[in-house]
C-alpha cells in the first residue's frame, strides 16, 4: 500500500477510536486554514516566519497552525502530521492515544485537538512514518484537573512563598522572563549576540530511524519570536559565538529585577495539591567567576522546589527540593568533605514538621553558582562513583523575601522578590503572551555532555506531575 494511502486510512480510523480517558471525533478534532495577516502584524522581525504557532491553549482545546516545514527544510514531497497524547510517565507501559492524523494540505494548516486530560500532546511532521522532520510537544491542563480558582492557587502560593537563602557570593538572582530575555534593562550588545536552534537527534514514534534536521541561526533580539515559533523537542538552543562564555548573559545579574514564579497542580488521586516554585538565571557559572571560566558553565539555569499539601484540609505534608540531573549522584558534606549522606533522582523530600522554616514559610538553601536547591545551608557535592566532580556551598546570610511579606525584618543584605504565576494552563506562541518563551519545548540549557535541560512546562514536575512528588523518593535527613 502507498503510504499516502496508509496515511489517509489512519486518518479514517482515527475518529473511530476512543479509551476510558481520551475520545476524539470529526466534531472534536478538526482542520482548517487561517490567514496568517493578523500574526505577520505583531512579528518583531517579519523574516522569521511562525513555522509552529500555538493559537489557543485554553484548558479545553489546543488549537496549531502548521506553517511551510516544506519550504523551510526544502523538501518537494507530501508531508503528513500526526498528533498524539502519552500522559505522565507512570502510564509508561500504556500506548500512545493518536487525535489527529492526515496530509498537510495548505502551508497555513490548523489542527484542533481537545483537551481531555493534563499532559503532554506531541505533533510530528513527516515525509514517510520512519523519518520527522519536527516533533514538537504542547503542554495542557484539562479544565476538569484544574479545580481551584486561580484566586485559590495565588493565595496558596503566596502563603507558603519561600524565604530563600543564598551565598554572600552569589552573582546570580532568579529574574523575570522579561528580564531573561533583554526585555528591560537592555543591552543593546546582547540583542546583537548570534545563537543557534541545532536539533538532537528526531526519533520518530514508529521506528527508530532518526536524522538531522534543524540548523536555525538568530540575534538574541528574536529570541522570543523563536522560541514561540520554532519549538522542536529534539532541539537545543546555544550560544553561536565562538567561545560562549564570552556570551553578555553572563553579567546579566539581575538584583534590581528578583522574580519566583510559581505553578499549582492537582492530584485527585493522592488527594494533594503541589505548589512548585520556579527560579529562572541568566547564567550558571558553575564553581567559576566571571574571569574564570569553568568548561560546566551555561547560559540559562532552572531551578524549582515544590510544597506538598493536603487537598482536603490544605494542610502542609512536605516539601521537595530539586538539585541537578536525576542521573546524578548527589551528597551532604561534613567539614572534612565526607559524606554524610547521599541520593540520586535529582530531588529530596522533607516531611513538613522538618522543614526548615521562617515564618511559616520553607527556607530553601541555594547552591552557590548552580543554584541547585537543597533542604538545609552546608556543603555539597556531585559525585561520580567516589570523585567530587562539583563541590558547592549552599545557603548563606543573604535573604530574599516576598515583597508581600510584612512581617518580615529586612537587612542590608535582603531582597524582595516578586511572585508570578507562570501561567502553564494558557501558554500560547501569541505576541501579548508574557510566557510565549514556554512554547519552546526543546532543551532550553545546554548543559554539558549528552544530556541537556528543559524549561517548565517540559520538566518532570509538569510532565510527570502524578509521579513526582513520590513518596519513596529519597528522605533528606535533617539531623545530618
Amino acid at each position: 500500500m502507498m503510504q499516502k494511502q496508509r496515511i489517509m486510512l489512519i486518518g479514517t480510523l482515527v475518529t473511530l477510536m476512543s479509551c476510558s480517558s481520551l475520545q476524539t471525533s470529526s466534531t472534536s478534532v478538526e482542520t482548517g486554514t487561517r490567514s496568517l495577516s493578523s500574526v505577520k502584524s505583531c512579528l518583531k522581525n517579519p523574516s522569521i516566519l511562525p513555522l509552529f504557532n500555538i493559537l489557543e491553549n485554553n484548558q479545553q482545546q489546543i488549537t496549531v497552525e502548521l506553517g511551510d516545514f516544506a519550504s523551510f527544510f526544502q523538501l518537494d514531497s507530501d508531508l503528513y502530521y500526526h498528533v498524539y497524547y502519552k500522559g505522565s510517565k507512570e502510564n509508561k507501559n500504556e500506548a500512545e492515544v493518536i487525535l489527529s492524523s492526515g496530509a498537510l494540505q495548505s502551508k497555513n494548516q490548523r489542527v484542533v485537538v481537545p483537551v481531555q486530560k493534563t499532559g503532554v500532546y506531541t505533533f510530528v511532521i513527516f515525509e514517510n512514518e520512519k523519518s520527522p522532520v519536527w516533533k514538537q510537544k504542547v503542554f495542557a491542563i484539562a479544565k476538569t484537573e484544574h479545580t481551584l480558582s486561580a484566586e485559590d492557587r495565588k493565595a496558596l502560593a503566596e502563603k507558603y512563598a519561600p524565604v530563600v537563602s543564598q551565598h554572600h557570593d552569589e552573582l546570580y538572582f532568579p529574574v523575570s522572563f522579561e528580564y531573561l530575555t533583554n526585555q528591560v534593562e537592555v543591552d543593546s550588545d546582547l540583542n546583537n549576540e548570534p545563537f543557534l536552534l541545532t536539533n538532537k537527534k528526531v526519533q520518530s514514534f514508529f521506528s527508530f530511524g532518526s536524522e538531522p534536521t534543524l540548523d536555525f541561526k538568530f540575534k538574541f533580539a528574536d529570541i522570543n519570536q523563536v522560541m514561540a515559533y520554532y519549538g522542536h523537542s529534539e532541539s537545543v538552543l546555544k550560544s553561536d559565538l565562538d567561545f560562549s562564555a564570552d556570551t553578555r548573559l553572563k553579567s546579566r545579574f539581575g538584583q534590581k529585577n528578583v522574580t519566583v514564579y510559581y505553578s499549582v497542580f492537582e492530584n485527585p488521586k493522592w488527594k494533594e495539591i503541589y505548589i512548585n516554585y520556579h527560579f529562572f538565571y541568566s547564567y550558571d557559572p558553575k564553581n567559576g567567576t566571571p574571569g574564570n571560566d569553568v568548561i560546566a558553565a551555561h547560559i540559562f539555569d532552572r531551578e524549582s522546589m515544590t510544597v506538598v499539601l493536603r487537598s482536603t484540609s490544605r494542610q502542609p505534608l512536605s516539601v521537595f527540593y530539586g538539585a541537578h540531573l536525576a542521573s546524578q549522584t548527589m551528597g551532604q558534606l561534613d567539614a572534612s568533605g565526607n559524606a554524610l549522606q547521599k541520593w540520586n533522582s535529582g530531588r529530596v523530600f522533607v516531611n513538613w514538621p522538618e522543614v526548615i522554616k521562617m515564618n511559616g514559610r520553607p527556607v530553601p538553601a541555594i547552591a552557590l553558582g548552580s543554584h541547585a536547591v537543597y533542604p538545609k545551608r552546608g556543603e555539597y557535592a556531585v559525585f561520580f562513583n567516589n570523585f567530587k566532580l562539583l563541590v558547592e556551598p549552599a545557603g548563606g546570610d543573604r535573604m530574599l523575601y516576598p515583597q508581600f511579606m510584612s512581617d518580615y525584618r529586612k537587612t542590608a543584605n535582603s531582597y524582595s522578590y516578586e511572585l508570578k504565576d507562570l501561567g502553564l494552563d494558557h501558554v500560547t506562541s501569541a505576541c501579548d503572551n508574557p510566557y510565549r518563551f514556554l512554547a519552546f519545548s526543546g532543551s532550553t540549557v545546554d548543559v554539558l555532555g549528552p544530556v541537556n535541560a528543559t524549561f517548565p512546562p517540559y520538566t518532570d514536575r509538569e510532565e510527570d506531575y502524578f509521579s513526582y512528588n513520590d513518596p519513596n523518593a529519597p528522605l533528606f535527613d535533617m539531623k545530618k
